[in-house]
């Protein structure tokens, strides 16, 4: 997948040199996948927790464009549903790879990789797309 000027590497999301920790400020929101345009976006809000920067933008969304894999790994029940707002990280797998091999690197991921965005609740989304934009308010 082509990340378009913006980059994922664990916890964080940087765009023109200005990180963004998805894990600890942001709360995400949620995902809409569009079948028709294989578009699936993900949403984050600022987290309202004192220790979060009030510069730090209200909303950021990754648009997937051209999905051509879309899994869920389902979240564990005994969680709380506050742990599915918390990214616990942005991995990577092969193609024929089991999400339990997914691997971080900040080596430039493989286009061919699947991106694997894990929560603290135990859901993990296995997402394979063309290219992503991202979007900050």
């Amino acid at each position: 997948m082509k990340l378009r000027d913006f980059q994922l590497l664990d916890i964080y999301l940087t765009v023109a040199e200005r990180s963004y920790d998805l894990h600890n400020n942001y709360d995400f929101t949620g995902l809409m996948y569009e079948i028709g345009t294989r578009t699936l976006t993900l949403a984050w809000k600022r987290a309202s927790g004192t220790w979060v920067p009030s510069t730090d933008p209200l909303r950021i969304h990754i648009e997937l464009l051209g999905v051509s894999h879309f899994s869920a790994k389902p979240r564990q029940e005994d969680r709380p549903a506050s742990d599915d707002e918390c990214l616990d990280c942005v991995s990577y797998v092969e193609p024929a790879q089991d999400i339990e091999d997914s691997f971080t690197t900040a080596a430039t991921p493989d286009d061919s990789w699947h991106y694997v965005f894990q929560f603290e609740s135990g859901l993990v989304l296995r997402i394979k797309a063309e290219e992503a934009t991202c979007h900050i308010d």
